[in-house]
């Protein structure tokens, strides 16, 4: 569990990641060396991790689905075709679905090139695509509102 200044720490985080360890401070009233100890222990527990977002569609990945997946069998073998593609964005298992899945791509044709894949490998019972339009917002959890 965290503290409660560990939570404001990372409010702050989420606000803006870039924010430096002085204004973090002075908004949760911290010196800056406690502010950096209890960053450096949150990410070295592997409870927060630095790293960049990117807007898909302004880098020319226009298509954008997410798909849900049943399947009986081969599920650790699915679970790690999955993991290993670098179409897919996240992966998560449900208690709905087996799977969970975001892909990115350029184009629906990369999009039907995978599903075909993914069909002749693997024993699919069920397949939901939903194509994603347009994204409203992102990262929003646990953001201090202004």
């Amino acid at each position: 569990m965290i503290t409660k200044k560990e939570s404001k720490i990372l409010q702050a985080l989420r606000n803006n990641g870039r924010t430096s360890l002085v204004t973090i401070g002075a908004r949760t009233n911290m010196p800056k060396s406690t502010v950096f100890d209890k960053i450096t222990r949150l990410n070295k527990e592997k409870a927060i991790q630095f790293t960049c977002l990117l807007h898909f569609e302004k880098l020319g990945f226009n298509e954008h689905h997410l798909f849900l997946i049943k399947v009986n069998n081969k599920k650790q073998e699915l679970e790690q075709y999955l993991s290993d593609n670098t179409q897919i964005n996240n992966l998560y298992t449900s208690v709905e679905f087996d799977f969970i899945f975001e892909t990115v791509s350029e184009s629906e044709n990369e999009i039907k090139a995978f599903l075909s894949s993914l069909m002749q490998k693997f024993p699919i019972n069920f397949i939901q695509k939903i194509r994603l339009n347009k994204e409203i917002c992102r990262e929003n959890f646990w953001r201090d509102k202004k």
